[in-house]
């Protein structure tokens, strides 16, 4: 198999970033995003990519550096998420179709909060998960019938981030999934807020 890295990741912002090191990147990127970081073996990454150890070591030093290009690399798209993240109007199917679009960034950041025990895995997802949820925290309130800046439906998206990450895959997501998923959400906090009411 050769690079997994997608089409969309071309408009990445490379200007300290060579294209030779970045497919490296790229490609450790996937590898964390699906098995955290016993993925990152430099001998599979070179085999992956049809390259010889040697390339790896001479853009990174040791495997160290190259974890710490890694979280710099995914603050970069957690960026470039938020900017779209703002654009979109509304939960369903906006916000769902960037994440799913986004998919290999959502794996990484599932790694990361898997991997808490980390110190620098533990603040990559905090800025990293704050940037991107707080570009749509406004939309997901409004779909559970909040205002727009309720620090009530931040609480409660907070407290179901553990859960979502615990369900979600790389198989299993997609636009439908997600939307079964959210409907399923808005119906338990329904019920809740009907019983709070009564």
């Amino acid at each position: 198999k050769g690079p997994h890295h997608k089409a969309e990741r071309k408009d990445q912002k490379t200007t300290s970033v060579t294209e030779s090191k970045l497919v490296w990147i790229q490609e450790g990127y996937f590898a964390f995003g699906r098995k955290g970081p016993e993925g990152l073996n430099v001998e599979q990454l070179a085999k992956n990519l049809k390259k010889s150890k040697s390339s790896f070591y001479y853009y990174f030093g040791d495997l160290e550096l190259f974890q710490a290009d890694l979280l710099a690399y995914h603050i970069e798209r957690a960026d470039e998420i938020a900017c779209r993240g703002e654009k979109c109007t509304s939960m369903d199917p906006d916000v769902i179709n960037l994440i799913v679009d986004t998919k290999d960034d959502l794996l990484f950041n599932k790694q990361l909060r898997l991997h808490f025990q980390d110190p620098l895995f533990k603040e990559c997802f905090e800025q990293s998960f704050d940037r991107i949820s707080g570009s749509f925290i406004d939309k997901w309130n409004l779909m559970i019938g909040l205002e727009p800046q309720s620090e009530l439906g931040k609480l409660i998206f907070h407290l179901l981030v553990d859960n979502f990450f615990l369900q979600v895959t790389d198989d299993n997501l997609s636009y439908q999934w997600f939307h079964e998923y959210l409907k399923s959400l808005s119906s338990t906090i329904d019920k809740i807020k009907s019983v709070s009411k009564g």
